[in-house]
């Protein structure tokens, strides 16, 4: 379930995005947009609490960043996207297919459009594509990072390991131990990437972020404080 909730502050509106999931935490995210994911098994009267709980962090959050702008992602024939250190062209063609589709050829990601498209819904569709094409090619590499590191510190049955686009968060790992990377992370440095995958190894041992879970955490990236500030600084610059 989704809702969206509207708030001014600077005297810019600004959307949040509020989820019903199974999960075991509340959860804020402010990256690319504003989200709040709240666990399905909460009544009403705690979900409420958490929103507005959540909210005053958001005002307090956007009053110290006010040059903060949720803009959406354009994007343009014959531009490149830098992945590990491969570059990627993206070819737009406009066509009177009635769907889109898209394929990589070499390293270019070579999309049709049909031509009666939207500028929104265009955007959104370019995105769908480049970020499955990516994490087609890119699924491969980032399980043997997560079997890299389960198999050395871990030891633990994995359920299924996927890469797709998500805006609110960078990785999850369910109770079933299924992890999920956003594409967002190829674009990180390796370590960073790297410190990803240990968190949400983590969480597959402790479903929270208790003291028990940073140390497990730390054992593993000694310097994940630093980590975490990276990415706070520099994630909601990046997308693909």
């Amino acid at each position: 379930m989704e809702k969206k909730e509207l708030i001014v502050v600077n005297n810019k509106e600004y959307v949040i995005d509020i989820y019903l999931e199974r999960r075991r935490n509340a959860y804020l995210s402010i990256g690319k947009n504003i989200t709040i994911r709240l666990p399905t098994f909460l009544k009403k009267e705690k979900q409420d609490l958490h929103i507005e709980k959540f909210k005053l962090k958001i005002i307090k959050y956007l009053q110290k960043n006010p040059s903060i702008d949720f803009k959406k992602k354009e994007y343009l024939d014959n531009q490149t996207f830098n992945i590990l250190g491969e570059v990627y062209v993206l070819k737009l063609n406009v066509v009177k297919n009635k769907s889109a589709k898209g394929k990589l050829v070499f390293n270019n990601l070579m999309l049709e459009l049909p031509f009666d498209l939207s500028s929104s819904k265009k955007t959104k569709v370019i995105s769908i594509l480049v970020n499955k094409l990516l994490s087609h090619k890119y699924l491969t590499f980032i399980k043997k990072r997560v079997d890299y590191y389960n198999n050395l510190y871990f030891k633990k049955e994995l359920g299924k390991i996927s890469l797709k686009k998500a805006t609110s968060k960078l990785g999850s790992c369910t109770i079933d131990s299924n992890l999920m990377f956003s594409t967002t992370i190829l674009l990180f440095p390796e370590d960073i990437r790297d410190y990803i995958i240990v968190h949400e190894l983590a969480h597959t041992i402790e479903h929270n972020h208790s003291k028990r879970f940073w140390a497990i955490v730390e054992r593993i990236i000694p310097d994940y404080k630093d980590k975490k500030k990276w990415i706070k600084n520099n994630t909601i610059n990046l997308e693909i």
